[in-house]
């Protein structure tokens, strides 16, 4: 499936708030997010959109840094102090760079870098949507199951489609509760030592892949940099590969190291350079991998991760070598 399906299934019965000073591009996505999105409101200003987000209950909010009585700074922290879990999406260009450090702090992780193509920002909203009903569905079958009644999972997620299936039955794999993995670690104490130092290690190499993204954005991309990215991601693949468990994640790291480092860059273009900027996504279902099974321990399954990881990779590889998408025709929005 590629983007624009995957998030007309996320996102149908999501809503979002844009808030965007510039008219043009305000009317510009307000248009956009009513293809996929339920239900749809705009702001010309943080001020605004702040009276509006009081008086609806929102699933993201899309806002612009730079706006006229509060900004997305402002606006951000006012939201957080509403509702510390409210996804926010910020719409940041270069040149404000420097405020993603305060917006970070505030509890802001998802960014769309300003200009931006179609494909980079549907996608930042598909990894947003995805994570929305993907931690909806856990709560509600943690609810379930701590009831002690047998439940239905409405969606399940395999190989890129969504599909209406009882149970866990669709799923290719026996789920592993996040607690009780970590607890099962712990109660092996030969080896949990060793576990731990690779779990430390993850993140920090999670801290240095953050790092290298960062210079994917500000610097010109290169082939060094790119090995950089590649050298953390086999240090990540060393660490996983002591947990039996995760052999599926650590055959989806190596597809990844092997796309990067198994390219004649030589034959490559500027244009097709820029293309690695998708890396961020990808750093992104890693990261939240990280910490929701190693960090957190809170995920109904760890493995429910990996097939949003395949899919990005995937979608990696068709911009990077510039390959049509399988089956399905680009919906063209700009």
């Amino acid at each position: 499936m590629n983007i624009s399906v995957e998030l007309k299934v996320f996102a149908k019965n999501l809503s979002i708030l844009i808030i965007e000073d510039d008219e043009n591009l305000n009317k510009e996505l307000v248009e956009i997010a009513k293809i996929f999105f339920k239900d749809v409101k705009f702001a010309f200003d943080g001020e605004e959109g702040l009276a509006i987000y009081k008086q609806n209950k929102v699933d993201i909010i899309l806002s612009d840094i730079t706006m006229p009585f509060l900004n997305g700074i402002e606006l951000s922290k006012k939201v957080k102090n509403l509702n510390h879990n409210q996804n926010i999406v910020i719409l940041s260009a270069h040149s404000e760079l420097s405020y993603l450090i305060d917006l970070i702090d505030i509890g802001v992780r998802q960014f769309v870098h300003k200009p931006f193509d179609d494909q980079e920002l549907l996608y930042r909203l598909l990894k947003v949507c995805e994570e929305i009903v993907l931690s909806k569905e856990n709560l509600k079958n943690q609810e379930t199951l701590s009831s002690g009644q047998q439940f239905e999972s409405e969606m399940v997620v395999k190989n890129n489609i969504v599909i209406e299936k009882s149970g866990l039955e669709c799923v290719n794999h026996e789920a592993i509760n996040g607690k009780n993995f970590m607890k099962s670690l712990e109660e092996d104490t030969v080896a949990w030592e060793a576990v731990l130092e690779d779990i430390s290690m993850l993140l920090e190499l999670n801290s240095d892949f953050q790092y290298y993204i960062g210079l994917i954005y500000t610097d010109k991309i290169t082939k060094d940099i790119l090995f950089c990215v590649s050298s953390v991601l086999r240090k990540m693949y060393t660490a996983l590969a002591s947990i039996e468990v995760m052999s599926g994640m650590t055959t989806i790291f190596y597809s990844l190291i092997s796309f990067i480092e198994n390219l004649d860059y030589s034959e490559m273009s500027d244009e097709q350079l820029k293309k690695f900027k998708m890396l961020e996504f990808i750093y992104d279902d890693i990261s939240r991998f990280i910490e929701t099974i190693f960090v957190y321990k809170d995920s109904i399954d760890i493995y429910y991760l990996q097939d949003s990881l395949k899919v990005s990779i995937e979608q990696l590889k068709q911009n990077v070598l510039n390959l049509p998408l399988e089956n399905e025709e680009e919906l063209e929005l700009f």
